[in-house]
């Protein structure tokens, strides 16, 4: 790699599976690793409907089979009615300023302990929210280990270090098997530092090099063997936000996905009082010029069977 070149064009593509590359890691290799993910807003004129489903895998599957704890912050949920809404024609709510976001940074770490791994998830129109909320948690959080996924992501790969210098690394495609490995290479390193970790060879094969005064990682996910072995989100996750708690989810579930009420492009008979959403698909193999399929599952398309997706429903009705 140039070390004086801005631009990271070349990353290693490993042909290797990342389950494969994670099979030997256990709960005790990762086990009391504190993670924490930060969801980007999307689109301000709009509520939020449907909850952040990628991050609350990866949590959900950190917890429930690593014994990590994982917690996630959701920029995406907060629409803030007041007069700058007003003022503004926004009468769905504003988003959190990027002074009120940091506010929110610093709660969640005081309440729920210094973060180990911090993960930005954001699709392709968040590229300014991740490049001040990257600034923010470098100046929070000096040596924690950060990771950018989702769409942006997948979309700019190496390149984004280019916008986002503060990255250790860079996770492309989908990310329930690469997050074990992202967690494993915080943690060792972390707890080695950074140059017996190298020494180690523990941090191949994503490791790319050091560019621009840090090391630089780039992940490379890839398709779960099997979507059905996958946890359900757990949307519970949502309510241990610190600054609204559960309304956060409620906010959620009362907001309608689909129906006359959503105000989106759906057309329905009925309207929706309490919704949630799951994924039943990922991936599609067409190539539609209006769509980015990149947060999705790209090309390479899969579903989940219908009891798996029954089973699904019927937990979200129980609870």
């Amino acid at each position: 790699m140039d070390a004086k070149s801005p631009v990271l064009a070349g990353f290693p593509k490993p042909q290797t599976h990342p389950a494969d590359i994670i099979k030997d890691i256990t709960s005790k290799d990762l086990q009391g690793t504190n993670v924490l993910f930060i969801n980007m807003p999307l689109r301000e004129t709009a509520v939020p409907s449907v909850t952040p489903q990628g991050p609350l895998l990866l949590a959900t599957n950190l917890r429930q089979n690593y014994g990590v704890y994982a917690t996630i912050i959701d920029l995406n949920g907060y629409r803030i009615q007041d007069e700058h809404a007003k003022l503004r024609n926004l009468p769905n709510g504003r988003h959190l300023t990027y002074a009120e976001a940091r506010e929110l940074i610093q709660k969640h770490i005081r309440f729920h302990g210094t973060p180990d791994l911090v993960g930005l998830s954001g699709k392709i129109t968040t590229l300014r929210w991740q490049e001040n909320i990257a600034r923010m948690v470098r100046d929070l959080l000096p040596d924690v280990f950060l990771v950018s996924g989702n769409g942006l992501a997948t979309e700019l790969k190496t390149g984004l270090f280019n916008y986002i210098p503060e990255l250790d690394g860079v996770a492309h495609s989908e990310g329930d098997d690469v997050i074990i490995k992202i967690v494993h290479d915080a943690r060792l390193i972390k707890n080695v530092g950074m140059a017996s970790a190298m020494r180690s060879g523990n941090l191949e094969p994503y490791y790319l090099g050091e560019w621009g005064g840090r090391h630089r990682f780039m992940y490379a996910g890839n398709r779960p063997k099997d979507l059905n072995a996958i946890p359900f989100a757990d949307l519970d996750l949502l309510a241990e936000d610190v600054m609204l708690g559960k309304e956060l989810l409620e906010y959620y579930i009362k907001n309608a996905v689909w129906g006359t009420s959503a105000n989106n492009s759906s057309a329905t008979s009925f309207t929706m009082k309490r919704s949630t959403t799951f994924v039943s698909s990922r991936g599609c193999p067409y190539a539609c010029a209006f769509c980015f399929r990149g947060s999705q599952g790209e090309r390479n398309y899969g579903v989940r069977t219908p009891q798996n997706l029954v089973s699904e429903f019927e937990l979200h009705l129980q609870k």
